[in-house]
């Protein structure tokens, strides 16, 4: 099942992965992601700060750039114009978010919820939400829509 949200001017429509691949992914990212949550620290505002300063210093370019490429094989946008692309194809996905980061990371994180929501959405971590924490989306919140 598809879900769709809107960012910026365009609708994205995100296929979860398969079982196998979303499970080996997941494994990857919560290596990666995965330390940050064990930063100790004496106020919990301190503690979610440390962890997200820990997770932006273990990104990896390489990892990053395969994660958007595998999740881009899994999603198409539908333009302002109507024209859809899919961003399996390296020059759409290039062009598409060439000096548009912030819609590409927005894309990021809704690629993560369709994924890892039912899974991350119930964690917490200091009483904040995994989830939210890792996406910025709120579970209720969301303007997703699956179709």
């Amino acid at each position: 099942m598809s879900s769709q949200k809107e960012i910026g001017e365009n609708i994205y429509t995100v296929l979860p992965l398969p079982g196998r691949k979303g499970l080996t992914t997941f494994t990857e990212l919560i290596k990666m992601a995965g330390p940050a949550f064990g930063t100790p620290g004496n106020e919990k505002d301190k503690r979610v700060t440390a962890a997200i300063g820990q997770i932006l210093e273990s990104l990896d370019a390489e990892q990053i750039l395969g994660f958007a490429t595998l999740f881009g094989g899994y999603t198409t946008v539908t333009r302002a114009d109507e024209s859809e692309i899919s961003l399996s194809e390296n020059k759409l996905f290039d062009s598409h978010f060439a000096g548009n980061y912030l819609e590409m990371f927005e894309w990021f994180g809704f690629c993560l919820e369709v994924n890892y929501s039912s899974f991350l959405g119930g964690m917490t971590f200091d009483g904040f939400d995994l989830m939210t924490l890792l996406t910025g989306v709120k579970k209720e919140s969301s303007e997703s829509q699956k179709t």
